[in-house]
């Protein structure tokens, strides 16, 4: 595992909370439109909390597990990366400089058969 400094473990951090702003956003928008078929009536009040508290026990916790408690940055940053949570532009320089190449590979090695 790469030693980060801590200055580098801060911007890790929040590349991290970034990707996960950016997932969440994704998943809610899903969510959102079930809050749009309760208002047309098209659903109950109860549906609706039925599936708040499913996206809550899933889709949310599994996206807060992914970035949030990732004890393994190495593993979420190429995962945020290759699913275009995260951008090269998104990385400070100097950090794109230090752990690029690490991203990388790792991301070229995890994900070269999704194709």
């Amino acid at each position: 595992m790469t030693k980060l400094t801590k200055k580098q473990r801060k911007q890790v951090d929040e590349l991290l909370e970034l990707a996960h702003e950016r997932k969440l956003s994704e998943a809610l928008t899903i969510l959102e439109s079930s809050f749009q078929r309760w208002r047309a009536g098209e659903i109950s009040a109860s549906e609706l909390d039925n599936l708040v508290h499913e996206h809550h026990q899933g889709p949310s916790r599994k996206i807060w597990e992914m970035y949030l408690s990732a004890s393994d940055w190495e593993i979420a940053l190429p995962g945020a990366l290759h699913r275009g949570y995260l951008k090269v532009e998104d990385f400070p320089e100097e950090l794109w400089e230090a752990l690029g190449p690490r991203v990388q590979e790792v991301k070229d090695g995890l994900f070269s058969r999704d194709a």
